[in-house]
């Protein structure tokens, strides 16, 4: 495991363990907490100044951090206001350098994307910078120079632009590296940089040990305003860090249980949302006392209790972090039961329709985001309004005041819980070979208000409501048969007022406008499937970290297509899908690669995540599709049996990109490394010119030549391109034409009569940006 240069963590490995390759232990070491309260935390970093009348000369003074160095040549350094007697933060004034670059070509081309220039390292001079630590940095400096009387003020600038960025936009939103490091008085090995450099947009650094991709090369948004934040340039592990998902705490406050008891009554026109709930706290490495959860910001936190014991709670209005104090310190597999009340106004209503947001962190979640639990979870809601949620209902009682008590338990740990309730109509649909399904729905019209202030109405049709239920019965059955069983026994659907869908283990949320119909030909069938597939990709199969998440939805794309091509028999249908696929990924193709995930919306491409990790994900099992496909038969059973073995392998785990690779080439036979590093880590889309010609032999057959030039990808791009050749009479001889580099050439003799046409990229089995035939 990585200790940043220059802390005082210490690293131990376990007994026993290490020689297995689990991950170190890592033992943070524990001073003094610097505050009493969160509160008082937030108003001393929203106070930061320099302390009156110190600074320190600095001669070529260097900090190096992760992998960025900081060089400090000639100014002054200004201590920051002591937080509980503790420094934790300075300001640099005078000239200096920043440098910083990334490990690896993925991280190295956002770098490169991002700065216009080419260059895939930070190189910039700067006059200002201020950093927040909480690691050795101060001392390593009082070290280094010596402070003393200064009767000058410097200029609070610098320090005021560091909190906006890192406070938010109302300076509460400080990291929770940060935040959680001077609540416990740890030495964490947190630090964050902010530099004023002398052209150019502010830049940044931060490096949180607790996360596996421990550090970030930050730069201000262009047009960011006050609060707004930074962007991350790159994100990454460096050698030596732990093993596990990126983004993700190795010190999680993991939570194995909930039990939460909601009150739901009529209030003011909605629902009011009061909430008990019981967390079983097992860390797996040293937390605390003081705990961060999310919780969604429309709420705020009332009481706590550990053990039966009053403690202390911290929420606000729109803020989405609560901060719970245990009893105490908590060791690797201890256990901490905590007790939370909140409330807030989470539901509102508009005519007949409330709008839960099934995204809301309504229970709260660790800050990884991706914890699994079991949950036990019971509503009391109005006996009108029917509810769904996830889990098996093992109780529906009437109570007083027209109230209905519902039971909905699951025992088997899942990553997220969600709820939907609603002026609903519940029917029960029974088909042979799949589960049950609880289908609500709804005869009322909604009116959608968009992000750009556009809205329409969305009135339900009775006939596209029997399609609704006969196509999620329909997609259970379809995918059951290429996947496997279904990984629920029961399945809950309903719709929601929301321009989306949204799936969680054994229920969908299905945007009301499904309901409506009149869609253009297939895609309510490929957004209904979507969702459905979900049970067996994201949820059956989860995926690793953001950057595997088109395992998720590009798979699940992909099997929307399916399910749309088997459903209409209508295969051009398919394939104009993916063309028009094609064309999206192609306009945003420099946004990034799909390995980075969510971070392929930049401001230059808003929609990059959509594209590339739903549009171009299902591309790439379209490829692996046709790539498998047995061109003598048609058949592709090898396809089905590999995604089969896929599902069954990782069924309840978590998988990565290379764990798919691996399954994939055991099916195939062939290494695919080219194809991941090709279209999952790199960005390049191949422009191709193809010929072709046929010659006649003395025998009668005919001998055809193919020519295949690519441009617009690295020398060494490799393709399986798909060649169908027409010899008229219904006959086409089908074959691979494998191309490594800018071009290649291929012979195919005996053909048993003279061509009519050759077809390149038959079955659209490559992505590319462009084909174009051209004479031989």
């Amino acid at each position: 495991m990585r200790i940043p240069p220059l802390t005082f963590a210490l690293v131990i490995t376990a007994s026993g363990l290490a020689a297995q390759g689990s991950a170190p232990v890592r033992v943070v070491p524990v001073v003094a907490p610097v505050a009493s309260s969160v509160d008082t935390l937030i108003r001393q970093l929203k106070a930061l100044a320099p302390v009156a009348g110190t600074s320190a000369d600095v001669h070529e003074l260097t900090l190096r951090r992760g992998t960025a160095v900081f060089e400090l040549q000639t100014g002054k350094l200004y201590p920051l206001t002591p937080i509980g007697g503790r420094t934790v933060a300075l300001l640099y004034v005078g000239s200096g350098r920043y440098t910083a670059t990334a490990p690896d070509l993925v991280e190295r081309g956002m770098l490169a994307r991002a700065l216009d220039h080419g260059d895939s390292a930070i190189d910039a001079t700067f006059h200002s910078a201020a950093f927040v630590f909480a690691d050795s940095t101060w001392e390593e400096v009082s070290h280094a120079v010596t402070f003393g009387p200064d009767p000058a003020k410097p200029s609070q600038s610098t320090i005021d632009h560091l909190v906006d960025v890192i406070g938010g936009i109302d300076h509460t939103y400080f990291p929770v590296g940060v935040m959680g490091a001077l609540l416990n008085g740890e030495r964490s090995g947190y630090f964050y940089a902010f530099i004023e450099p002398d052209a150019g947009r502010p830049l940044g650094l931060e490096i949180d040990p607790d996360a596996v991709e421990s550090e970030s090369i930050l730069r201000k948004p262009a047009l960011a305003g006050r609060g707004s934040g930074m962007d991350d340039l790159a994100d990454f592990a460096v050698p030596g860090s732990p093993s596990g998902y990126p983004k993700a705490t190795t010190r999680t406050d993991a939570i194995s249980g909930y039990t939460m008891d909601l009150d739901l009554p009529e209030s003011g026109g909605s629902l009011a949302f009061n909430a008990r709930t019981d967390l079983i706290v097992v860390p797996d490495g040293p937390i605390g006392p003081w705990i961060p959860l999310y919780l969604d910001g429309n709420l705020l936190g009332d009481s706590a209790s550990v053990g039966g014991q009053p403690t202390s709670v911290w929420k606000i209005k729109d803020h989405a972090v609560l901060w719970a104090r245990l009893d105490r310190r908590l060791a690797s597999g201890d256990t901490a039961r905590v007790r939370l009340w909140y409330h807030g106004r989470l539901i509102d209503r508009f005519g007949d329709w409330f709008l839960v947001d099934p995204t809301s962190s309504w229970y709260p979640v660790p800050t990884d985001g991706r914890n699994y639990a079991t949950f036990d979870v019971t509503f009391h809601t109005p006996d009108q309004y029917p509810i769904l949620s996830v889990g098996q209902r093992t109780d529906s009682t009437p109570e007083p005041g027209h109230m209905l008590r519902t039971r909905w338990v699951l025992d088997t740990p899942i990553r997220n819980a969600a709820f939907n309730i609603g002026v609903f109509k519940e029917s029960q649909l029974t088909a042979p070979g799949v589960p049950p399904v609880t289908f609500l729905y709804s005869d009322h019209a909604i009116k959608y208000v968009l992000a750009d202030g556009e809205s329409f109405v969305v009135t339900p049709d009775r006939k596209e409501r029997a399609n609704v239920g006969t196509d999620i019965q329909n997609a259970l059955k379809f995918f059951t048969s290429v996947y496997g069983g279904p990984p629920v026994e029961q399945f809950y659907a309903g719709p929601i007022p929301y321009p989306e869908g949204v799936a969680f283990p054994g229920m969908i949320d299905l945007s009301m406008s499904t309901f409506e119909g009149g869609n253009e030909k297939g895609f309510d069938q490929f957004f209904r499937a979507h969702e459905v597939s979900h049970q067996w990709w994201g949820i059956g199969v989860d995926y690793r970290s953001y950057r595997d998440q088109w395992l998720s939805e590009g798979l699940a794309s992909f099997s929307g297509l399916w399910f749309m091509q088997t459903g209409f028999h209508d295969t051009k249908l398919y394939f104009d899908y993916l063309d028009r696929y094609r064309d999206d990924i192609v306009s945003v193709a420099d946004a990034g690669p799909v390995a980075v995930g969510g971070r392929t919306s930049t401001e230059k491409h808003p929609s990059g995540y959509q594209t590339l990790i739903y549009e171009k994900g299902a591309w790439m099992a379209h490829m692996i599709r046709i790539l498998m496909l047995d061109l003598r038969t048609m058949n592709e059973d090898g396809f089905t049996k590999m995604m089969q073995d896929y599902y069954q392998t990782y069924h309840g785990r978590r998988a990565s990109t290379a764990d798919f690779q691996h399954v994939v080439e055991r099916h195939i036979g062939i290494p695919m490394d080219w194809f991941f590093r090709e279209y999952y880590e790199g960005i390049a889309l191949p422009d191709y010119q193809t010929a072709w010609k046929a010659e006649h032999q003395a025998d009668g057959s005919y001998t055809v030549h193919l020519r295949v030039t690519a441009s617009g990808v690295p020398a060494d791009f490799e393709n399986y391109i798909p060649v169908a050749i027409d010899l008229g009479g219904s006959r086409t001889a089908h074959l691979r034409m494998h191309v490594i580099g800018p071009s290649g050439t291929m012979d195919v003799p005996g053909m048993p009569g003279e061509p009519k046409t050759v077809k390149f990229n038959d079955l659209d089995g490559v992505l590319a940006a462009s084909w174009k035939n051209v004479g031989w």
